[in-house]
């Protein structure tokens, strides 16, 4: 079954409630560029920031607790794998 960005985009929003995710972008850019900013911990004070990798293995355990469908997981866990090797190759 094809996700549709939007889909994906409102199952991120299913899992992190208080995140305002307005955006002037398409849903796959709004969804990538909330993941980086979870990913580099960006929304936390600078002296407790945790490493992205941290916040990777975060965002899978509570991925993985949702009630998404278990397709829903995969495809959110993918972007996120992605996005941190991403992140991680550039530094």
């Amino acid at each position: 079954m094809n996700h549709s960005s939007e889909d994906i985009l409102n199952a991120f929003r299913q899992i992190w409630i208080n995140r305002s995710l307005e955006s002037n972008e398409d849903a796959h850019t709004t969804l990538l560029n909330a993941i980086q900013v979870d990913l580099q911990d960006e929304l936390s004070h600078p002296r407790v920031r945790v490493s992205p990798y941290q916040k990777f293995h975060l965002a899978v355990r509570r991925i993985i607790q949702s009630k998404l469908t278990d397709q829903d997981k995969l495809v959110l866990i993918r972007i996120y794998e992605e996005e941190i090797t991403k992140l991680t190759a550039t530094k």
